[in-house]
């Protein structure tokens, strides 16, 4: 195989696992707006993927629930897999027991 073909290859299983940390973050999200209470971390890590207009609104909300809705609705939706992607890798990171908890630690 040339180094096309290894690059197709590798193309493609970062795409497929785009998606499935993505599917991770969209099957599990009521199980995430209850149980991640450190949101404003989470938020802190995804850097520049959250507009500053956006983090304003988020630590505005009173219960860490209300701070993770915004993020989905905000963030997560519009920023699609990439952005999904990076918030399942801060949880597999930081809140290790919790992803392990949901029953799929995906294929990462």
């Amino acid at each position: 195989m040339d180094n096309a073909g290894h690059i197709y290859n590798f193309n493609m299983f970062f795409y497929v696992l785009l998606f499935q940390t993505a599917k991770f973050v969209d099957d599990n999200k009521a199980a995430l707006f209850q149980r991640v209470s450190e949101v404003m971390a989470i938020v802190d890590k995804l850097g520049d993927m959250v507009h500053s207009e956006t983090y304003s609104v988020i630590l505005s909300k009173q219960t860490s629930q209300d701070q993770m809705r915004e993020l989905f609705q905000r963030t997560l939706r519009s920023g699609g897999v990439v952005v999904k992607a990076a918030f399942y890798d801060i949880l597999k990171k930081d809140h290790a027991s919790l992803v392990k908890s949901l029953g799929k630690s995906c294929c990462c």
